[in-house]
């Protein structure tokens, strides 16, 4: 069986079409934020290891505001189609 994965962008694309778009908004935000921090920490510390470290980074920051946010909309949405 083929597992299927969704991506970041996938997810706050599906999070802006659903009316949550602060969420998307939020998440973009701490990406910039995980990006500049890689360049002015990591990149003057551990040079091009640092900017390759610079976007996975990014996703941990940005992921650990979407897993939450990915069950507060389905705890969300739950309610509002009578799901239990």
């Amino acid at each position: 069986m083929m597992e299927r994965y969704v991506t970041d962008e996938q997810f706050n694309d599906l999070l802006m079409q659903m009316g949550f778009s602060d969420f998307a908004i939020i998440a973009g935000v701490l990406e910039m934020i995980a990006r500049i921090l890689a360049g002015v920490i990591l990149i003057p510390a551990l040079g091009f290891t640092g900017a390759c470290l610079a976007s996975p980074l990014a996703w941990i920051f940005a992921d650990a505001f979407l897993i939450p946010a990915y069950f507060h909309c389905k705890r969300t949405l739950d309610k509002g189609f009578n799901v239990t």
